[in-house]
């Protein structure tokens, strides 16, 4: 039987702040937490029901079998999955150089699930860091960590300020900001490193980052200027736009 101390303690990681406290975060649903335990992130604790025991055996030590009514006192999904695990947050990396490589940087992405397709998109094209301001939701926040889809494990997030950072590199690479009134992606030379910057939700990308782009792009519309919303969710421009940055290079 899980103990009420342990209890208080997951469920209290819905929080930022206790999760920056205790140096940890949650997994949960079978496929997210094998896929995550096959990167390099800690296991602190494993919870599983019976059904799922056997498929986590190489971890047993640090099993414990939990039945249903105590998965419902732990879990962050409306209808729990029965198995959750308990990892320890790393230690920060380096900041990471856009010299020879793609690096996403994220202006005030607020939204967890925006975030977490996010960071699965950067895995699935294989762009390994982002840089994040100290304003995007947290990569740790169980509702990333889930819409992640696993690729938390395979994708390095930086928190910093982003003046600093497209200050230290704009004239040494490119900064691609992704803007409604940008150059066309389709017509745009891109070459294969440099920084790719998307913005928040509904600002855009702020002023102050804007001086250091150097190669506005935009996704236009079909037929061109026809569109009847505003702009694409970020998420679903992240998409178009890595696409189109790994088609033009794999064609190059």
């Amino acid at each position: 039987m899980i103990s009420k101390s342990t209890i208080k303690l997951i469920k209290s990681l819905a929080q930022k702040k206790y999760r920056k406290q205790n140096n940890l975060f949650v997994a949960e649903s079978p496929k997210l937490v094998k896929d995550i335990l096959g990167g390099t992130f800690e296991l602190v604790e494993l919870f599983v029901n019976q059904e799922y025991s056997s498929q986590f055996a190489a971890f047993s030590e640090k099993t414990m079998l939990l039945d249903e009514s105590d998965f419902q006192k732990i879990s962050f999904l409306e209808h729990p999955q029965g198995v959750l695990a308990l990892l320890k947050i790393p230690e920060d990396l380096p900041h990471p150089e856009p010299i020879n490589q793609f690096v996403i940087a994220l202006d005030g992405i607020q939204d967890p699930g925006n975030l977490g397709t996010i960071v699965r998109l950067a895995h699935w094209f294989g762009i390994s860091e982002i840089v994040c301001s100290e304003t995007c939701a947290d990569v740790y926040n169980p509702k990333v960590v889930q819409a992640s889809m696993g690729a938390i494990a395979f994708v390095n997030l930086h928190y910093i300020p982003l003046v600093d950072y497209l200050k230290k590199y704009w004239q040494q690479c490119p900064v691609y900001g992704a803007l409604m009134n940008g150059q066309n992606i389709y017509q745009s030379k891109i070459k294969s490193n440099g920084i790719i910057l998307l913005g928040n939700e509904g600002k855009g990308i702020s002023n102050e980052l804007l001086t250091y782009v150097s190669h506005p792009i935009s996704i236009p519309d079909f037929p061109l200027g026809s569109a009847k919303v505003d702009s694409l969710n970020v998420s679903m421009a992240a998409s178009i736009i890595l696409s189109e940055f790994r088609r033009t290079n794999f064609i190059n």
